[in-house]
Parts: C-alpha cells; sequence; structure tokens
C-alpha cells in the first residue's frame, strides 16, 4: 500500500471517529438545554406541565368539587381548589415623602388539601417572604389593577417557591386599604 493510501484511510478513520463524538455531544447539549427549558417552566410557570408535581386531574376535580358543591367535569382551572385564609398583613410602604400604610388580607387557593398542612409548617417563611415583599413596594406600584394583578403574581410565586407537595393556584385579595 503506498503513503497516500495509507494518509486516505487514517483520515476516514479519524473522521468516522470524530463524528458519534460530535453527535453525542450535540446531543448532550440538546438533552440539557431541554431540562432547563422544564425547569424554567416548572419554576417560574407552575401548573403548565400538568403531569409533573400535581396529582391527578381525577383527584384534584374531586376535591374541587367538594369544595364547590357541584357534580360535573370541568378542567383544573375552572374547579375552586381548596381556600385557606391568611391574617391580615399590615406593612409600611415605601413612598419617600408620605408615611402610607398597606393592609391586606389574602384568601390562597390551592390546588389540593395536603398543601394545607405543608403551609402551617412553612408558615413563619411565608409571612416573612410576603412581608418584605409587601413592604418593598410603594403606592405607585400597587394602585392600579395592572399593579395589583402583578402583587398577586409576585405572591404566588413567592408562596409557591417554599412548597413541595403541591402549590397555590391564585390569590384572592378580600381585603386591600392604603391610608
Amino acid at each position: 500500500m503506498s503513503d497516500e493510501e495509507r494518509e486516505d484511510l487514517a483520515e476516514e478513520d479519524s473522521v468516522g471517529k470524530k463524528s458519534p463524538i460530535r453527535l453525542i455531544i450535540i446531543l448532550g447539549i440538546v438533552v440539557i438545554a431541554l431540562i432547563g427549558i422544564v425547569f424554567a417552566m416548572l419554576i417560574f410557570a407552575p401548573g403548565v406541565i400538568p403531569f409533573l408535581g400535581d396529582k391527578p386531574a381525577a383527584e384534584t376535580a374531586t376535591s374541587g368539587q367538594a369544595a364547590q358543591g357541584e357534580g360535573g367535569t370541568e378542567e383544573d382551572e375552572n374547579v375552586l381548589g381548596v381556600l385557606y385564609s391568611l391574617q391580615p398583613f399590615i406593612v409600611n410602604l415605601v413612598d419617600p415623602n408620605v408615611q402610607r400604610y398597606l393592609k391586606i388580607k389574602l384568601e390562597l387557593e390551592l390546588n389540593n388539601k395536603i398543601v394545607q398542612s405543608e403551609i402551617d409548617l412553612r408558615m413563619p417563611q411565608i409571612k416573612d417572604s410576603l412581608l418584605i415583599l409587601l413592604s418593598s413596594k410603594s403606592f405607585s406600584d400597587i394602585k392600579s389593577v395592572e399593579g395589583k394583578m402583578r402583587l398577586r403574581m409576585e405572591i404566588i410565586g413567592r408562596i409557591n417557591s417554599f412548597l413541595s407537595d403541591g402549590r397555590v393556584k391564585n390569590v384572592y385579595f378580600t381585603e386591600f386599604v392604603v391610608q
């Protein structure tokens, strides 16, 4: 065999060996990216992936129907979950020239009853987190409907960050007084 033929064979072997390695690296990067996307969706948009972290829809619908007293099959979002009342919060708002207070009372809508006991266990952390969040707001942050909706989403995110057995589906303001 000539030197040129040996070089051609060696070149074909090296190309053949690099291709599977490159393919494995590319597949690894794709898998890691997909895992990152799923993780981000679980953290920042809980409930988007219904089969991860939640009970089956039949169990959720049953608990929601018991809470509503209705019989019928509705989607998880349309069925009222278990309600959990929090004590009112009174905080100073961050307005530099005016001393303002916010009194807020919240009702949490939970996706299952198990979350109630977990909230009871985590209540000191939840209260601390909510007090810090609420006292960091100014009147201009919360005076509009959009501001209240943004605050609602921040509250849901803060509380859900402490929960592992379920999640808060929604937050209802039952008192919202600024003075």
